[in-house]
């Protein structure tokens, strides 16, 4: 399957802030992320370290798939019952 796609109104709704080429939100030791423009992966958690950061792609196709993940990851989110 492929990678789930939301629209910009959504990923607001949900509470993902505009950041220069991505969406994200506070999670656990980062951010959880998505990139409408990356081809497989538009998903994923960036983990800060110090001045560095490591990025874990996800593969997330549904959407009660993203909120299990985002539940997960301590993030703290509205939920969206239709997209």
């Amino acid at each position: 399957m492929e990678q789930l796609k939301l629209t910009i109104k959504h990923l607001l709704k949900i509470g993902f802030i505009k950041n220069t080429y991505y969406y994200e939100i506070p999670c656990l030791n980062g951010y959880f992320c998505y990139n409408q423009n990356e081809s497989i992966y538009k998903w994923y958690q960036k983990i800060v370290i110090g001045n560095g950061a490591n990025h874990i792609h996800l593969n997330i196709e549904s959407l009660p798939e993203l909120f299990t993940i985002l539940s997960c990851f301590c993030v703290n989110y509205n939920m969206v019952e239709r997209i």
